[in-house]
């Protein structure tokens, strides 16, 4: 129905009635099913007139369908999820019904949230809780060939206010023909962040976080995938653990300070994946055969360059012709390099494991194998092998100490 129809029965509210704001929030609520918003002041007469024009008209708004309780298409159904997420009243049914999707996300979803931050210039900030659900509308919009991963760490140069308890939160997304590009945002790590119950390809690093995997009957989770959290939750009855089709690498670890979880049978693991995973209890059922304690060595500091290289090997993502590749700036940020970092990124670019093809750095698997013993699926297992430990050493300079 047109402003000007309702304006032409209501005079007195000519500019005020059915904007385009209004409209939506019509929507949001008869979706919802929460309480319509709140009318404009107006006299009696025209209320009554104006809450009879709308019950009319709402159930046959354009964006919905012939049932007046679902959007009539994606698009149409994505700019009320994203409108839905952003408001305080809706935001947590949306958040559910968008979490239920699973792998079937709304692929316009992320265009219609992200929208109105695109001319921002720094890092736009957004939920934890929301991150599962704008990765997965990207990747619901991928074609065959196309790739996406989500990585989440600490903030490099925290200011004051953010201090340490923001992450951010980096999208990749390579499309066939076309050169990577990444999508940077920050977040709270004290919130939770939710990533459904499909899980595909995703590097989180943050020990103040929880993070939610759910709900759904099914937990599918799709490797390579690194989660190592304050609080892990798994809200789903059986776990899946499986590679994408264009992965050769195979291994999912998880770690936690805390562990909750449904899971109440013992996970399958499909196609050679590695499932390994660390936390208080693992040890017990369902979790006893992917359990995993590495063993803490003497020297600390082996420790620390042992999960340096780790972190540099695992980033690696597939990046065309068969080959596992990673920005240039992913590897050189402050937070791979402190401590020892810089030094076992130097061994490994000095002993090819590593290359250097502005803007990306790739990893070569089979020079990885031959000087450290370790494959990427080692890696994310923490299986470090002799020669590993010895290659370590010698870039931080105590072999033979």
């Amino acid at each position: 129905m047109k402003n000007s129809d309702f304006h032409s029965k209501i005079p007195t509210s000519r500019k005020k009635l059915y904007t385009p704001a209004e409209q939506l929030q019509q929507l949001i609520a008869r979706i919802y099913g929460l309480q319509s918003p709140q009318l404009p002041q107006m006299s009696a007469a025209d209320e009554k007139k104006y809450s009879e024009a709308l019950a009319q008209w709402v159930p046959e708004h354009p964006f919905l369908d012939g049932s007046g309780k679902s959007p009539s298409s994606a698009v149409f159904g994505a700019v009320i999820s994203a409108e839905a997420l952003r408001s305080s009243k809706a935001s947590a049914p949306a958040l559910e019904r968008e979490l239920g999707r699973s792998a079937a996300a709304n692929p316009f979803l992320h265009e219609f949230y992200m929208d109105k931050d695109k001319t921002a210039k720094e890092p736009v900030l957004i939920p934890a809780e929301h991150i599962g659900v704008i990765y997965s509308s990207l990747r619901a919009s991928l074609s065959v060939g196309d790739t996406a991963n989500l990585a989440v760490g600490e903030v490099e140069e925290p200011t004051e206010e953010e201090e340490e308890l923001r992450s951010d939160v980096e999208i990749v997304i390579t499309r066939r023909d076309a050169d990577p590009r990444a999508l940077r945002f920050r977040t709270e790590q004290t919130d939770a962040i939710r990533l459904g119950a499909h899980v595909e390809d995703v590097d989180i690093v943050a020990p103040c976080a929880d993070v939610v995997i759910g709900p759904g009957q099914e937990a599918t989770l799709v490797s390579p995938i690194n989660i190592q959290c304050k609080k892990l939750t798994i809200s789903s009855h059986n776990a899946v653990v499986e590679r994408s089709s264009d992965q050769k690498t195979a291994a999912v670890f998880l770690q936690a300070e805390e562990f909750d979880g449904d899971v109440a049978s013992v996970p399958v693991c499909r196609a050679g994946v590695v499932l390994s995973c660390s936390w208080p209890g693992v040890k017990g059922y369902p979790w006893t055969s992917f359990a995993t304690d590495p063993p803490l060595h003497e020297d600390h500091r082996v420790d620390e360059a042992l999960n340096r290289f780790r972190q540099f090997v695992i980033v690696f993502r597939s990046h065309g012709k068969k080959r596992l590749a990673r920005f240039r700036g992913k590897l050189e940020h402050s937070r791979m390099t402190k401590g020892c970092g810089q030094e076992i990124l130097d061994a490994m670019v000095d002993n090819g494991i590593v290359t250097l093809e502005h803007p990306m750095y790739f990893l070569d698997a089979n020079r990885l194998a031959a000087l450290t013993g370790m494959t990427y699926v080692d890696c994310m297992a923490k299986r470090f092998d002799e020669d590993a430990i010895t290659f370590v050493r010698k870039a931080i300079g105590i072999e033979g100490q």
